[in-house]
């Protein structure tokens, strides 16, 4: 019972805490910190150790696995097939964390696909929208894209149309239309 008290009295640091550490680390380790740091605060019970095993595997050929041997092979199996709970969140701090470096950037810099990207839901949000801690983040996150976007002197909205396939025609107040 007291164990429990002092469980629910710990004070985790709020998402833009997290999301400012997360900025200040390297991008090569942030997957493994976000593992780290966030599945322990998660709703659901997730395997940190499965986890931070798949974020090691990241970029590894089945050939090459299989080369090395051990567990590998079947670690990379998983994380392709993306069947278990472990395989799909280190997939979606992946995808956090492409957000994350992109935002680090100019969005000179960004590809088309970059922008569209953004306003996915598909690509982050609704792998996120679960958990109300990893909501907090993306959210946190989608807000630093589109501020990048406002700061470059691009109009977020006419970005987030194209991305769905739509544009304005004509003048302010013209028409949407589908360009598909």
């Amino acid at each position: 019972m007291l164990t429990r008290l002092f469980r629910h009295r710990r004070t985790d640091p709020p998402p833009t805490e997290i999301l400012t550490g997360l900025g200040q680390a390297g991008a090569r380790n942030r997957v493994a910190l976000m593992v780290l740091a966030l599945v322990p605060r998660l709703g659901r019970r997730i395997d940190p150790l499965k986890c931070l095993q798949l974020a090691a595997v990241a970029g590894l050929t089945p050939e090459t696995a299989s080369r090395l041997g051990g567990p590998l092979p079947t670690l990379v199996a998983e994380r392709t097939a993306s069947l278990t709970p472990e395989a799909r969140l280190v997939a979606t701090f992946e995808r956090l964390e492409a957000q994350l470096a992109l935002n680090e950037t100019s969005p000179l810099r960004w590809t088309e696909a970059d922008r569209h990207r953004l306003f996915d839901p598909d690509f982050l949000a609704r792998r996120c929208a679960a958990d109300p801690l990893l909501a907090d983040l993306n959210d946190l996150v989608w807000h630093q894209g589109v501020e990048q976007l406002r700061r470059s002197g691009e109009n977020p909205a006419q970005v987030a149309l194209e991305g769905m396939g739509l544009d304005r025609a004509g003048t302010a107040g013209g028409s949407i239309r589908c360009n598909r």
